[in-house]
């Protein structure tokens, strides 16, 4: 849906998808339902001095992986190899374009980004896929949070200069996790050693990402240009 007014624009979309099987000729596992739920609002304005931009969206996944109805489904006690895959993301950003007449133009903006992330294995039969649920990614979560800048000149027809800077902050964690197997059963597969060495780790990180730029661009003709740039 959308509704236009002058030079505002609100748009707004919903999307609903859904795969119920995609079987594999050619692989055991198979993706048995993947549901897919996605809300995008924007908003586009032309103003006395510019341009403005702005967009918020929302988005989740359920995502079932087992072994499809033509493969092989039971071994001894295991009733396949169920995995469960769940995310949210949620984000938005806003950016404007400045007209400075004849000091060419300047795009400035912010964005924000959060995503989850879960990951796991019931448990299947009385064997290595049990007798516990395979906690694969607990509660993984990444946000993210940029700001921008950039400033834009034409000095002549031919020569075009750019300068820009860009920051961002990314956060990532995770909670504590655990194979099939937990302290004092069977440990066949070192689920135990991976799981505790894992969850003593430091399980978050925050990273600062800082980007410099600057370009200097000649139009030689209407079929070639050269680009002289620095980046940091």
């Amino acid at each position: 849906m959308a509704y236009k007014s002058g030079n505002h624009l609100l748009q707004g979309t919903y999307l609903w998808q859904n795969v119920p099987k995609e079987l594999y000729p050619n692989q055991r596992m198979d993706m048995l339902d993947n549901q897919l739920d996605r809300i995008n609002l924007r908003y586009k304005s032309e103003l006395n001095w510019g341009q403005l931009e702005a967009q918020a969206y929302h988005e989740k996944v359920d995502h079932y992986m087992n072994f499809g109805d033509d493969k092989q489904f039971l071994y001894g006690a295991a009733t396949g190899m169920p995995m469960n895959t769940n995310s949210k993301t949620i984000g938005a950003n806003i950016k404007g374009i400045i007209d400075l007449t004849n000091q060419g133009t300047i795009n400035i903006g912010a964005e924000y980004q959060d995503y989850t992330l879960d990951d796991t294995w019931a448990a299947s039969g009385d064997g290595m896929m049990s007798p516990n649920d395979f906690q694969n990614i607990n509660n993984g979560q990444r946000q993210r949070i940029g700001i921008y800048g950039e400033w834009e000149k034409a000095i002549s027809s031919e020569w075009t200069t750019q300068l820009g800077a860009r920051y961002e902050n990314v956060r990532t964690s995770a909670d504590e996790v655990h194979g099939y197997q937990i302290g004092g059963q069977n440990n066949m597969t070192n689920q135990l050693r991976d799981s505790a060495n894992f969850n003593v780790s430091d399980r978050s990180s925050t990273d600062h990402n800082i980007d410099v730029t600057a370009i200097g661009r000649y139009n030689i003709d209407a079929q070639k240009n050269l680009r002289i740039g620095a980046f940091s």
